[in-house]
């Protein structure tokens, strides 16, 4: 009886674990548990979607990620990220065609706004990821992090 109950108790905090694990792993603004190798390894790990800024400047560096500013278009004439595109939510309708037409699915994309609580960057890249784009990430207070950092800047004024 007693061998029966310690393998009950043993099944239920595996089973607690396993769960918590899984858990964490699903959300947003999880515990990052294990240490990434290399981007691609760090690009799955931040879920759903967020990406740091150092793997945003090593992506901009190599040029090998779509830069997407979902701020408004005066904030964004007023400044960017260098060589980003302008995409609204609000204006969707407007680019939504042009930019299936002329951007694969296999893009990486990265999109920003300005504020640790706009969530512009982060409902523009779950949009794209749900028309097919999966490699649509986020970075978080984006704009801020990327003057901070002084890398390169565009503007339309």
């Amino acid at each position: 009886m007693t061998r029966k109950i310690f393998f009950e108790v043993l099944l239920i905090v595996f089973t607690a674990i396993l769960l918590a694990f899984t858990v964490n792993q699903l959300r947003p603004d999880g515990l990052e548990l294990f240490s990434a190798k290399n981007t691609d390894i760090a690009l799955k790990q931040i879920t759903p979607g967020e990406i740091s800024i150092t793997e945003a400047i090593k992506h901009f560096h190599t040029g090998s990620a779509l830069f997407v500013d979902a701020r408004s278009t005066p904030d964004f004439n007023v400044g960017h990220i260098h060589g980003a595109i302008n995409l609204t939510n609000a204006d969707m309708d407007e680019w939504i065609d042009g930019f299936l037409a002329d951007t694969s699915p296999d893009t990486l994309i990265i999109a920003y706004c300005d504020g640790p609580h706009c969530p512009l960057g982060q409902n523009l890249s779950e949009q794209l990821r749900l028309l097919g784009y999966t490699r649509a990430y986020y970075m978080k207070n984006g704009w801020s992090q990327w003057k901070r950092q002084d890398m390169p800047m565009g503007s339309i004024d």
